[in-house]
């Protein structure tokens, strides 16, 4: 009897040294199915269980908001936001259930780096998995009195319907855009506004003091940082509102301010107190007769156009609303020297009644074209 079990015990060593451990075959571990339903930025995406934490796939994050870069000679990923909620349309994903074996976790020595930020990053065969609630820890985070983490993101569990979201952190300065007769700039976490009376859709507006400064600046000593949040403010006519959140892009080399307003609509408000005194119809055909040269003038129910050279800004059209108000187009003023041609006319089955047509010749195009010609729908702009 002794024999036998000899024999086995022989049998077992030989066996364990035999067969490859799983260090040896560069296995760590295994990912496993999961019943908790995940979405990013709003939008379903397949969610895996790895240690009994939600992953993903990064390279799954295009279209979600983000872009996703592999260089091999650098053995790195790079995930990089693009601060919006994407645009993919993503069909509903059904709930999994929990525990089954999908794969296994392979080591890797290739970094993964979230908004420049290294993260843990898992290979399971040829593609990488991040985990969720490591994106959104709030632990020791800079950004936590926000509610962000240092890669500027949230996980939010919800335990009664057993999901997880991430959002990230998304700009939406665009929203007090598109204003009339003024313009905006940004300076060390603040919007300003400025009146002008040529502009003829707000912008944000780069600073001209001898050198281009870019659109958004800092001055130095200001402590910008590319990871960390700070409070937004609106000079409101010398009064400094706070109206969000915004932060150095950590994608970009150069000063590109992140904003996060809370209520885009209340800043637009007040930065149209910024404009000068409106002018009604009749004032305003008036005034701008009386400093254009070479006037033509076409009007239909709604509006007026002009079209004059202007002392200061060259060729100009001026859409003047028959219930008062204007707006200043320049765009033509480039083509001072050509032909240009303005008509009601032009697109009134697609574009309606209000819309204006511009031929401009002669122009170089494509495929031998010698004119060019756009369309500007009138009722787009701002009159206030």
């Amino acid at each position: 009897m002794k024999k036998v079990f000899y024999v086995f015990v022989i049998v077992m060593i030989v066996t364990l040294f035999s067969l490859p451990s799983l260090a040896e075959s560069g296995v760590a571990g295994h990912i496993y199915s999961t019943d908790i339903l995940t979405f990013v930025n709003g939008r379903p995406i397949d969610g895996y269980n790895i240690d009994g934490k939600t992953v993903i796939i990064a390279e799954d994050l295009e279209g979600y908001g983000f872009g996703v870069e592999y260089n091999d000679e650098t053995r790195t990923l790079k995930v990089q936001s693009y601060f919006n909620d994407g645009y993919k349309n993503i069909a509903p994903i059904k709930r999994g259930r929990c525990g089954t074996i999908l794969g296994d976790i392979y080591r890797t020595d290739i970094k993964v780096y979230y908004n420049g930020i290294i993260v843990t990053g898992y290979n399971i065969g040829g593609r990488t998995a991040i985990c969720l609630e490591d994106l959104g820890d709030l632990t020791d985070s800079p950004n936590g009195e926000f509610g962000y983490s240092q890669y500027l993101g949230r996980a939010i569990w919800d335990g009664e319907e057993r999901t997880i979201s991430y959002e990230s952190y998304v700009r939406n300065e665009e929203d007090i855009l598109g204003l009339s007769r003024v313009y905006h700039r940004f300076k060390d976490n603040v919007i300003y506004t400025f009146s002008d009376d040529y502009y003829i859709k707000s912008e944000f507006l780069a600073e001209q003091s001898g050198e281009y400064t870019g659109k958004y600046t800092y001055s130095p000593g200001t402590g910008a940082s590319r990871y960390l949040l700070k409070p937004l403010y609106f000079d409101n006519h010398g009064t400094l509102e706070r109206v969000g959140l915004c932060v150095q892009n950590p994608n970009s080399t150069y000063d590109d301010a992140i904003m996060y307003i809370e209520n885009p609509a209340w800043v637009k408000d007040m930065a149209k107190t910024f404009k000068a005194q409106n002018k009604t119809h009749d004032e305003a055909v008036s005034y701008f007769e009386g400093i254009c040269k070479d006037i033509e003038k076409i009007a239909n129910d709604k509006y007026t156009v002009i079209k004059g050279i202007h002392p200061a800004e060259g060729l100009i059209f001026v859409y003047i609303r028959k219930s008062g108000g204007y707006v200043v187009d320049t765009f033509a003023a480039a083509y001072a020297d050509r032909t240009v041609e303005f008509s009601f006319e032009g697109n009134i089955e697609k574009y309606g009644p209000n819309a204006i047509t511009h031929t401009i010749s002669p122009f170089a195009g494509p495929h031998g074209a010698t004119t060019m010609s756009y369309t500007t729908k009138l009722d787009d702009y701002d009159y206030e």
